[in-house]
């Protein structure tokens, strides 16, 4: 999760997209923020609006018996901005809506959708150093049992 205007990150989760792994990133998020209400933008996947409901949901006490109703604060918003492809990958259109709150403006993801790309390209040069260096020592064993 990265906050737009400081492209500061405030919190990550790695894996398949899922229930799980965007909870555990929406509720980093919100501890480490203190609760405060962020603007949201994301991609089209349907799991995001719930989950942040379930992380900023607040109850409102209305002084009757009983339990409280749970709300979401006003200024807590969640713009999806989903891109529709052909068969072939090729980009058809690009819809943008509201799905928490009041549109976004300028809600696009290149800023964290850069900083993705840069991850996924140093993490996968790491990995295949680590295993370069793996098989090297698979080497050396194999050598030295030879002997």
């Amino acid at each position: 999760m990265q906050d737009r205007p400081s492209r500061f990150i405030a919190a990550c989760a790695t894996g398949r997209i899922g229930d799980d792994l965007v909870e555990q990133a929406v509720t980093l998020t919100v501890s480490r923020t203190q609760g405060r209400a962020l603007v949201w933008c994301s991609d089209g996947w349907r799991g995001y609006a719930a989950i942040l409901k379930r992380a900023y949901r607040q109850p409102v006490r209305s002084g009757k018996p009983g339990r409280p109703q749970l709300r979401i604060p006003d200024d807590v918003r969640l713009t999806q901005t989903i891109k529709h492809r052909d068969e072939h990958g090729k980009l058809l259109s690009i819809e943008i809506r509201a799905v928490l709150g009041e549109m976004v403006s300028e809600p696009g993801t290149v800023h964290i959708e850069r900083v993705n790309g840069i991850l996924r390209d140093r993490l996968n040069a790491l990995r295949v150093c680590v295993e370069s260096q793996k098989l090297a020592d698979r080497k050396e064993k194999g050598e030295k049992k030879a002997e």
